[in-house]
């Protein structure tokens, strides 16, 4: 049996609402030749039951039930089972158009890594629509600049990645992470690209939940460690938009405000862990936040 060409994977815990939604869409695309991994994090509804019904219908669908450890270790999961040389996202309580595939399959050239197109927004506590997307052809360093001017750089749903290079650079998730995750993944992943591509049409419906309880979430731990992450991946790429370079000093600052001890053990730790160029960009954060606080 040949390969598939892409392989789209999606995360599912409690989703017996909306799964059936995501699921026909996605099987109903106009581009055939994928594989849907759909990944059960240790659902307690009726997802896992849901997911088993669509294995048997359809065999494109391929099942994975595992205890819950969170999105990104659903998605690892998928990672490690994926076999098509593209890779897709979708959320399960998220819906796709029929031309989800198509239109960036469309867009593929022989040295392109990654292919974008639009998306819509709906929102859980209003009836507002808010699309987003660009048109682009270049480099990653132009892509990554228009996906922050648009706020499109934190999502992976809208996105297809070249499995060879996720595979090749040992590319995973941080289950760490509860908040930005597939932000600090794409950033990792984009500095490995040459060629992208992106459609500003709106080929996906994602279903915005209510950000208010993740506020919290950046008072961990792990905080320090994805906001240097992304920080390292933005001097990567040569990134030059001061209005997100200021955001992550801000949520460093955060921190160091909240857990001064913390954050200057994880300096170090962050130092040992990563080597010494890291450090350097470690330590411009540090004299970033420190002169915020004496000003």
């Amino acid at each position: 049996m040949p390969l598939p060409e892409i392989s789209v994977i999606v995360p599912i815990y409690n989703a017996e609402k909306y799964l059936r939604r995501c699921i026909d869409s996605i099987l109903a695309q106009t581009y055939n030749d994928f594989e849907l991994l759909l990944v059960d994090d240790g659902s307690k509804d009726g997802s896992g039951a849901i997911c088993d019904e669509y294995s048997q219908k359809d065999s494109r669908v391929r099942v994975f039930h595992k205890p819950n450890g969170g999105v990104s270790s659903a998605r690892n999961l998928g990672l490690d089972n994926a076999r098509g040389e593209w890779i897709a996202f979708a959320d399960a309580d998220d819906w796709v158009e029929a031309d989800w595939l198509n239109s960036r399959m469309a867009l593929i050239q022989a040295d392109c890594d990654l292919v974008c197109c639009g998306f819509q927004i709906h929102k859980v506590d209003s009836s507002a629509i808010i699309n987003k997307g660009v048109n682009y052809n270049g480099d990653n360093t132009g892509m990554v600049e228009l996906l922050i001017q648009t706020g499109m750089e934190g999502s992976l749903w809208n996105k297809l990645f070249r499995s060879s290079i996720i595979k090749s650079q040992n590319l995973k998730f941080n289950s760490t992470f509860r908040f930005r995750e597939d932000e600090e993944f794409f950033f990792r992943y984009l500095v490995f690209c040459n060629k992208c591509a992106s459609t500003d049409s709106p080929m996906y419906h994602y279903y915005e939940p209510d950000w208010i309880k993740y506020q919290s979430q950046w008072n961990t731990h792990a905080s320090f460690y994805l906001v240097v992450s992304i920080y390292d991946s933005y001097h990567k790429l040569r990134v030059s938009n001061e209005s997100l370079r200021s955001e992550l000093d801000n949520l460093l600052l955060f921190i160091l405000r909240k857990q001064p001890r913390r954050f200057f053990n994880n300096i170090m730790l962050y130092q040992n862990a990563t080597g010494a160029s890291m450090f350097s960009v470690c330590a411009m954060l540090v004299a970033n936040s420190i002169k915020k606080v004496l000003s």
